[in-house]
Parts: C-alpha cells; sequence; structure tokens
C-alpha cells in the first residue's frame, strides 16, 4: 500500500508540473537567456527547488499532522498569480 501511496503521490506531483503557473514560470526563466546550456540548468534549477520544497513541506505537514484550511487554495493562487505577474 505504501509503494501505491508513493506511485499515487509521485504521478500527482508530474501532473503538477505541467499546470500553466510552471509552465510559465519555466518559460520566462529558460527566456532569460540566449544561451541553451544556460536557459536548461536554470529551468533545471528552478524545477528541483521547487520539488525539494514541495517535498519538504509535505512531509512537515504528514509529521505534524497537520490539515491545511480549505480556504487557503484561493489565497494562495492569487498569491502565484500576482508572483507571476511579478516576473
Amino acid at each position: 500500500m505504501t509503494v501505491l501511496a508513493l506511485l499515487t503521490a509521485l504521478g500527482f506531483g508530474f501532473r503538477h508540473g505541467f499546470d500553466w503557473d510552471h509552465v510559465v514560470t519555466i518559460g520566462d526563466i529558460s527566456s532569460s537567456t540566449s544561451d541553451r546550456r544556460r536557459a536548461f540548468a536554470l529551468s533545471t534549477l528552478y524545477a528541483l527547488g521547487h520539488a525539494a520544497v514541495v517535498l519538504i513541506l509535505g512531509i512537515v505537514l504528514i509529521l505534524a499532522d497537520i490539515q491545511i484550511p480549505a480556504g487557503l487554495d484561493d489565497k494562495v493562487g492569487i498569491l502565484v498569480g500576482v508572483s507571476l505577474i511579478g516576473l
């Protein structure tokens, strides 16, 4: 059952990576330089950093048995939108 849960989480993580905010961010990062290797390296660092933060936050939430409030998703969505405009 643990393996199934991990595979499901991995699948949702890959799906999450194709959300519009991630595609836009990687597009912005990769278009900031004309050097293709640098663009690839920066985009990869973003993806790895984002994955690490999500993993650490997830582990903390699970171990501390913290539940995320239902209304938080809408507020975080606004924050993400504002940060993308800033980028």
